[in-house]
């Protein structure tokens, strides 16, 4: 082979390994950690076959999209438009449908920790609640700067005590452990490394979505850290609350402030939860609110999911991309309120049909 040759074939090697090595998931996240954040790049989905293409939930979860015509969608907007909310849902549980919806981008947004409500809904369909874990090496894959619940490595915890770290003090270690003992669970294999079982675990939040009718959603970690291959839209964060609206053994977190528990191998723990609407202290409590989820990175922002309870049903509230903290609790308030009005009125109109 002459020089020329060898020239052109180390190149396309050189080539070829660059983009191997691009891939998104958790080893490409190790290899990140400290850099400068990933390009936003949206990545080719992976096509299975039918056979495989199969969930619990057995069928994609429909929506009905928003009357942008209804009083209840004129109502939102016009309040949106002094809301420093990048993205606004306002979904009903009930008839499944969006009320109203507003976003940038094209639609596309960063869950941050959000990410968990999906998270430890897949994770709980492999896993008992009083299942005993081990934390091990998955937790060399929690980035610094990340929320903690303090799950030390070798420590013991029920499945429930994960879920619930995750949910008040959203903790990326517990969603970690979580996450590799699901994926050693799907795999059948308790001897893989924390690195492939919080992968496969990945791989299967992934499948599941491209199940449950997900629109624009790609998971590359279990936690919510930011990546460019790590990204949802409005249209399946309601679909995420759903679900997780529909586990008992989440529900039973969402609306807890603070909470003391003593892991199985010992270790005493205090959790507050970062939601401001479920905390009696603070001048964002709500008496109707269920907390679910806040999150936080610097691309995006804070955010938050919650649902507030009315006589039949839920409506869900999510704001998405604030620079600061607060706003989103309080912005919450006025938008479940508004449409609990909205709801009221409209009873009236249909037990009365001369009101109005």
């Amino acid at each position: 082979m002459n020089i020329r040759h060898f020239s052109a074939v180390a190149a396309v090697l050189l080539i070829v390994s660059l983009l191997l090595s691009a891939q998104p998931g958790v080893h490409a996240q190790q290899l990140t950690e400290g850099n400068p954040l990933p390009t936003e790049s949206i990545a080719a989905p992976v096509i299975l076959s039918d056979t495989e293409e199969t969930a619990p939930e057995g069928r994609a979860l429909v929506l009905h999209m928003a009357d942008t015509a209804s009083p209840i969608y004129k109502i939102c907007d016009s309040m949106a438009r002094d809301m420093r909310a990048r993205h606004i849902l306002v979904f009903d549980t009930r008839t499944d449908t969006i009320l109203y919806s507003k976003s940038v981008e094209g639609g596309k947004l960063f869950p941050a920790s959000i990410t968990k409500l999906f998270s430890a809904y897949v994770a709980l369909q492999y896993l008992d609640p009083d299942a005993i874990i081990t934390a091990a090496d998955e937790l060399d894959l929690v980035h610094e700067g990340s929320s903690l619940a303090y799950v030390p490595v070798g420590s013991q915890v029920q499945v429930h005590m994960l879920v619930e770290g995750m949910m008040l003090p959203s903790g990326n270690d517990a969603a970690m452990v979580l996450a590799a003992a699901a994926g050693r669970a799907i795999a059948g294999d308790e001897t893989l490394s924390g690195v492939d079982a919080v992968q496969t675990f990945v791989d299967e939040m992934n499948r599941q979505a491209r199940v449950l009718g997900f629109e624009k959603s790609h998971f590359s970690n279990p936690d919510g850290w930011h990546s460019g291959s790590h990204y949802t839209c409005l249209n399946d964060l309601a679909r995420i609350a759903k679900l997780a609206l529909g586990s008992e053994t989440m529900r039973s977190y969402m609306c807890l402030q603070r909470d003391e528990t003593q892991y199985v191998s010992g270790e005493y723990v205090v959790w507050e939860n970062h939601n401001l609407l479920v905390n009696p202290e603070t001048a964002y409590y709500h008496a109707d609110a269920v907390g679910m989820k806040t999150g936080y990175t610097r691309p995006a922002g804070y955010s938050l999911m919650s649902a507030f309870t009315f006589e039949d049903g839920e409506i869900v509230v999510g704001l998405l991309g604030y620079t600061g903290k607060y706003d989103r609790f309080s912005d919450a308030i006025r938008l479940a309120q508004a449409c609990q009005e909205q709801f009221r009125l409209q009873e009236e109109v249909l037990v009365n049909p001369g009101v109005g």
